[in-house]
């Protein structure tokens, strides 16, 4: 959290205060709240460290709590805190053994400084899967650190040739003025040649035994990792044509590799694990970074094991609140509109703007709750904004536009970070060029494929390729700043889901997750995006419910299943006796199954309409049916069926028979269109269905419902008569004039279902 979900310490030096538009305000570089740095703070006790700093969650709870360092290493996103939990940590140790090994000057924590060599692309090529290679030099490094301080500490300073090792680590091991901890070693081999790189970890000599001998008390804290190899981070910015870009990449460093970045953190976790197992008296507590940590079980089979040593900090919402609230509790008095309030929130904000009205709907929300769905979910982030409102004087902190305007500026700044940081990891697609071509921020499937063609379009690319750099939304999703509508089952409503920075992960592939009906663009991109979009997207902005996450989505068209079925060969019929018993059979049999779905319509004479929320009862409904329709003795039938999903409206109307009038609800929408124009495309006693149908209905297959006996075989579009587009879709359409509906086909078979 880089302290982001705490603040500075209260002992350090009161702050210097200055007159500002007649409001007592603060200088933010002393204001006590609201820090986004960690800081090496001797000063303080563990137990006040831990009290005025820390929110603990369980999992936070149970690695301070811990004496025996069962959990060593810390993993989570940029700006979550690691570093601070380090020093918490660090002091506990300290207090309780007095055996903790300091960093470079003395610091609690110790940190790789200095210069990341600058590497050939032969030797970047061997070192970035050079698991071992790393491991050893981290291994002599950790090594080298604690006997030096060991035999020091004992009144036995090593000699050069004692240990037999290389002269050169050896010198640096014996020097008395330099090279004290770990992390200066590491650096140390790093910087030698690759030649002698190699000497030192070929000849460790007594390096390795005299660690074995240590009996005190040792414990290292190594953090950083990350920023130190840095520089060897690759940029898969993706550079829009005809558009000014900087050039973000760097002349001194010509050889990059995300690889580098990542091994090197993972054979650190990975030597701290062999090393605490080796010597119990030495105990090594360091960070990674989350993005590293994903990848630890490609390099190292105790990866199990490893993750049982390891917090992984992660946060909810009642977390987030608490976070807030406890740097709230940090400001000084006359930084708070309502000083002697009881409720935090309302002492910080006060009490007129304890909620904030949407800009676009008429509803409002509690203030904690709009900051938070315009962060992405980083401490770090609320500690940004809680220093911009902080910085607000007192008596125009009371308009909710003023804090609106302070929140919006704020998360410019929060997305725009997290897209730098993730540029060696993604594509991050030109926002810019993307923010003009986005007209909402409710996008349909259609919506998101229109605009990645007209953002591909001037690179030359055709939309539909597979490859993730050609697919903006679907990075802008995995770094979730796109969100989807997903369903609970023991849910009225479906509610809003964006990714978390501890949920980031790099999977391969670029489709889009399902979701229904609509992807949502993150609050956080509002601004940026109405500031180039223009009015219009104002002028289409989602006005049913707030985006966010978590946030319930209330449909005002519901989403529903669809099968529209016909008697195959019904006019041959009508020229039968069966003809009227027929008809009246079809009533009966719909008539059966309509406890079971939510609507049925025979119309006609020899069509008939399902429709469920559930498709696997409607499935199971429209098997009966067909089953039943087998067992007509009188004469053979066939039905065959056409399905869709997606948003349907009931209309009441009124209609009337025998001077007796009646209402009926008539459905209304897309499915029962493309329902409708399915249905001839099947053979006699099957099911087709669209994507729609289908996707919505594996979405819900891992749910309470049992869908064993369903499969879906694939319908190709010459088989069936029909044209596909570039993607293999059927272009589905009534007639040479009627527009093509595109989709892929599916039969539906059920086995042992009915």
């Amino acid at each position: 959290m880089d302290l982001s979900a705490f603040a500075r310490p209260p002992c350090l030096p009161p702050h210097a205060s200055q007159m500002f538009g007649g409001q007592m305000t603060i200088d933010s570089t002393d204001r006590i709240a609201w820090r986004t740095k960690a800081e090496t703070v001797t000063e303080m006790t563990f137990a006040s460290f831990r009290k005025e700093l820390i929110h603990e969650t369980p999992a936070i709870r149970e690695f301070l709590d811990d004496k025996r360092g069962r959990k060593f290493v810390v993993s989570a996103p940029r700006g979550f805190g690691k570093t601070l939990l380090l020093i918490a940590k660090s002091l506990d140790v300290e207090e309780r053994t007095g055996g903790r090994l300091t960093g470079a000057a003395g610091q609690i924590i110790d940190r790789p400084t200095g210069t990341f060599p600058n590497m050939s692309d032969d030797l970047i090529k061997r070192l970035k899967v050079d698991y071992a290679y790393w491991q050893n030099i981290w291994r002599i490094a950790i090594q080298a650190a604690c006997i030096k301080h060991y035999f020091h500490k004992i009144g036995r300073p090593l000699k050069k040739g004692t240990l037999d090792c290389d002269p050169h680590i050896d010198a640096a091991i014996c020097n008395p003025d330099i090279y004290f901890s770990a992390c200066d070693f590491f650096v140390f081999i790093i910087q030698q040649t690759n030649q002698t790189q190699m000497k030192i970890l070929q000849r460790p000599g007594a390096i390795g035994p005299s660690f074995n001998t240590i009996s005190s008390q040792i414990s290292l804290f190594i953090d950083d990792v990350e920023e130190y190899f840095k520089p060897a981070l690759e940029d898969l910015t993706i550079k829009h044509p005809n558009v000014e870009q900087d050039d973000i990449g760097s002349l001194y460093y010509h050889s990059l590799s995300n690889e580098i970045w990542t091994i090197a953190q993972c054979a650190l976790v990975g030597t701290a694990t062999e090393l605490n197992e080796t010597n119990r008296h030495v105990k090594i507590y360091c960070s990674i970074r989350h993005e590293a940590f994903l990848k630890i079980s490609e390099y190292d089979n105790r990866f199990q094991k490893i993750y049982g040593s390891t917090l992984q900090v992660e946060y909810g919402y009642d977390d987030y609140l608490d976070i807030f609230v406890k740097n709230i509790n940090l400001l000084k008095s006359t930084e708070l509109v309502e000083p002697d309030a009881r409720d935090p929130i309302d002492r910080f904000f006060g009490s007129k703007c304890r909620r904030i009205r949407h800009q676009v709907m008429q509803t409002s929300q509690p203030v904690f709750d709009f900051i938070l769905r315009h962060t992405l979910y980083r401490p770090r982030d609320l500690m940004m904004i809680g220093e911009a409102i902080t910085d607000i004087p007192l008596k125009k902190r009371v308009s909710a536009g003023t804090l609106q305007r302070a929140v919006s500026q704020s998360s410019h700044a929060i997305f725009a970070s997290v897209l730098a940081e993730m540029r060696p990891f993604f594509p991050i697609p030109n926002i810019d060029q993307l923010a003009r071509l986005i007209p909402k921020n409710a996008l349909t499937s259609q919506d998101i494929d229109l605009i990645t063609a007209s953002y591909l379009e001037p690179m030359g690319v055709e939309s539909g390729t597979s490859a993730l750099e050609h697919s903006p939304f679907c990075v802008l999703f995995r770094l979730g700043l796109l969100g989807t509508i997903l369903r609970n089952f023991n849910e009225v409503l479906p509610y809003q889901h964006f990714r978390k920075p501890f949920e980031v992960t790099f999977e391969d592939g670029c489709a889009l997750p399902p979701t229904e009906e609509y992807y949502l663009i993150h609050p956080s991109l509002d601004q940026f995006i109405l500031d180039r979009s223009g009015i219009r997207y104002r002028h289409d902005f989602e006005a049913r419910n707030i985006v966010g996450d978590g946030l319930p989505w209330a449909e005002p068209l519901k989403s529903y299943f669809v099968f529209k079925g016909d008697v195959c060969g019904f006019s041959d019929i009508m020229e039968t006796d069966a003809y009227p018993l027929l008809i009246g059979r079809l009533e009966t049999w719909a008539q059966n199954l309509a406890e079971d779905v939510y609507y049925y319509e025979i119309f006609g004479g020899d069509s008939v309409v399902f429709i469920d929320r559930n498709p696997f009862r409607l499935v199971n409904a429209v098997n009966r049916f067909l089953t039943s329709a087998r067992q007509f003795t009188e004469q053979q039938i066939s039905l065959r069926f056409g399905g869709s999903a997606g948003p349907l409206l009931f209309h009441k109307t009124n209609r009337r028979r025998d001077q007796d009038s009646y209402d009926i609800d008539v459905p209304m929408g897309l499915p029962l269109r493309y329902a409708a124009r399915i249905e001839p495309l099947a053979t006699p006693n099957t099911m087709i269905v669209d994507d729609a149908f289908r996707q919505r209905m594996l979405e819900m297959s891992n749910g309470d419902h049992q869908s064993d006996g369903l499969s879906f075989e694939p319908v190709k579009a010459r088989s069936i008569g029909l044209d596909a587009d570039e993607n293999q879709r059927v272009m589905v359409r009534k007639g040479p004039t009627d527009p093509a509906y595109a989709t892929h086909l599916w039969t539906l078979h059920t086995h042992n279902v009915g």
